[in-house]
């Protein structure tokens, strides 16, 4: 069986806007070809935290000084709908840079 990726998408309160990315996401999963991919939403308070047992933390509000633990992408794309393509081969990239995991 293969491994399991999880991603955790943060904004200020962990409801609307990391929700609405997460499920952008969740549903462009398919159409590039990832699977096993497990995505939390989370506020910034414990972000931190959850990023350390994260393969990737989508940020939705980008550019603070804080350091994580896992590599980090802009949420912007999912919540504008504008360059979530682009976004989503970074996140593919990241995930699975051998292109292993891939359907």
């Amino acid at each position: 069986m293969a491994i399991r990726k999880r991603i955790i998408v943060a904004c200020g309160s962990g409801v609307a806007s990391s929700q609405l990315s997460a499920n952008r996401i969740k549903d462009l999963l398919p159409k590039f070809k990832m699977r096993n991919i497990k995505i939390d939403v989370v506020d910034f308070k414990t972000a931190k935290s959850h990023s350390e047992h994260a393969d990737l933390f989508v940020n939705i509000s980008p550019g603070g000084d804080t350091e994580y633990a896992c590599p980090e992408v802009s949420g912007i794309p999912f919540m504008t709908g504008f360059g979530m393509e682009v976004a989503m081969q970074e996140i593919k990239d990241i995930l699975f840079p051998d292109g292993t995991e891939t359907e």
